[in-house]
């Protein structure tokens, strides 16, 4: 499996990777207050400050009509109790990469397309 596709191959595609990992790492920080009993609650409603800016990452980064689905289901994802869990802004990534870079890169089709260029000479 190529880490290009899910990464990225670009500076830009791998800051969003990092960025979107580190984001789905803070959003789940609200778990840390069901360790400390009585926390839990404020823990909780930290959710609500952090759902908007999940949103406003996702569309920001990634634009588009699939980034306003995944927004709109990320800032419900933080709001829903217990559900923090789930790493939205990296799955989202994998996914926009893998959509992006469907093919192979163009460096690797062009040794593909020599190597068959040599073979039929030969």
């Amino acid at each position: 499996m190529n880490l290009d596709r899910i990464i990225g191959r670009t500076a830009w595609d791998r800051l969003r990777f990092v960025a979107s990992v580190l984001l789905d790492a803070l959003g789940s920080a609200s778990y840390i207050g069901y360790l400390f009993g009585p926390g839990a609650i404020p823990a909780e409603g930290s959710d609500v400050v952090f759902a908007p800016i999940q949103a406003a990452w996702l569309l920001m980064a990634y634009g588009g009509r699939d980034a306003k689905a995944a927004a709109i289901f990320g800032a419900v994802e933080e709001l829903l109790p217990a559900t923090d869990i789930v790493p939205t802004c990296t799955i989202h990534h994998v996914w926009a990469m893998r959509k992006k870079y469907a093919t192979k890169a163009p460096e690797e089709e062009v040794k593909e397309i020599d190597a068959k260029v040599r073979d039929a000479r030969d």
